[in-house]
């Protein structure tokens, strides 16, 4: 199960912060399966909605003018 998190905070009109998370507890599907992929260097599935890199926190900082 992937969990994504994302909390916004708006300063008012014209600025706001975004704070997020994506596959919060860095959850990993099992090796790859196809002997060529894994060869050529694919860990996991490459189609995987988890990706490649596990888990991913992020701040935004946005303006609107």
């Amino acid at each position: 199960m992937l969990v994504d998190l994302e909390a916004t905070y708006r300063f008012n009109d014209m600025f706001r912060v975004t704070v997020g998370a994506e596959n919060v507890f860095d959850v990993e599907l099992d090796l790859e399966g196809d002997g060529t992929l894994a060869f050529l260097g694919a860990r996991t599935a490459i189609t995987s909605p988890f990706g490649n890199n596990g888990g991913f926190m992020y701040i935004r900082l946005a303006a609107d003018f």
